[in-house]
């Protein structure tokens, strides 16, 4: 498959990092089985890949765009925002169930808008905590995590510490302190926030960690088999966590290393380029989207 990356942002702070990420993907694969070529009318694909932070809802810079108006029936979208009502064909990181369908699919994260932590694999034998969750406070199912109370939970609130507005020291001891609630638990809570999914998800599997995703509405990335190495509880269950979690604790050594090994071959940089390209393969024949004007 021949694809061209792009973006309809040029002007936006984060415009070009999803593009770039593809590329340093692409690369790292070999680029083999798929190309990147270098304009939109000898593409098979177009992709608009897009990053969050972007105060555009409807994509309306995308449908006006002058790539979009001339292949509208091979463009798709990449998009990682937390609210996304998928107009377009295309792969959305944090997709409600509801809106999954042929033409829009579930897909994992890719480039962070800030530098993120990053993990190799280490045993969780030695885990001081059986579960934790690091991060802000912002829904019903998080200040209900945060209501329990259980010695073998590691919980840090992060609502004060926006990684997006702190200086460059306090984000490294921010990202340092995520980085040690995750290695130093066997579970990881992974629950909804603004939107249905986040990317600790995928950071917990790059950790060898087992993920809990707490979340009515997430919609799992297709590949993984994800009952394999993940549990998925409702949010209603959350008062139920410590006992869960006690139970499944015997095969969370197993689960942990098939998290590690789906990340490697589903989610990781040197994969990601061609499962976009394998994901616009399936949805390549569903309707093209709305168009404006």
């Amino acid at each position: 498959m021949k694809i061209f990356l792009t973006t309809a942002y040029p002007g936006h702070s984060n415009s070009t990092i999803q593009v770039d990420y593809l590329r340093r993907s692409h690369s790292l694969s070999g680029g083999q089985l798929h190309q990147i070529v270098a304009t939109p009318a000898e593409a098979d694909c177009i992709l608009f890949a897009e990053s969050s932070r972007l105060q555009d809802p409807l994509y309306f810079s995308v449908l006006r765009s002058p790539i979009y108006r001339a292949h509208r029936s091979k463009c798709f979208l990449y998009h990682d925002s937390d609210h996304v009502v998928p107009l377009l064909r295309g792969l959305y990181a944090s997709l409600l169930s509801v809106h999954a369908g042929a033409h829009s699919e579930s897909f994992s994260y890719l480039a962070r808008p800030e530098a993120g932590p990053k993990f190799d694999f280490s045993p969780t034998n030695n885990a001081p905590f059986l579960y934790s969750f690091f991060g802000s406070i912002n829904c019903e199912a998080r200040r209900t995590i945060a209501a329990l109370s259980d010695e073998r939970l590691s919980l840090s609130d992060s609502s004060r510490d926006s990684i997006w507005h702190l200086s460059t020291c306090s984000k490294a001891e921010y990202l340092t302190r995520y980085e040690s609630s995750i290695r130093d638990s066997i579970f990881v809570l992974c629950p909804r926030g603004i939107g249905p999914s986040s990317f600790r998800l995928f950071e917990t599997m790059e950790a060898g960690r087992v993920p809990v995703v707490v979340s009515d509405f997430w919609t799992p990335p297709v590949g993984p088999d994800w009952s394999s190495f993940s549990l998925h509880i409702p949010e209603s269950d959350i008062p139920l966590l410590p006992g869960i979690l006690r139970a499944a604790e015997g095969a969370s050594t197993d689960m942990a290393r098939g998290a590690r090994r789906a990340w490697e071959t589903w989610f990781s940089p040197q994969i990601s380029f061609q499962r976009v390209a394998e994901a616009l393969g399936r949805i390549s024949t569903a309707p093209a989207g709305v168009s404006f004007g």
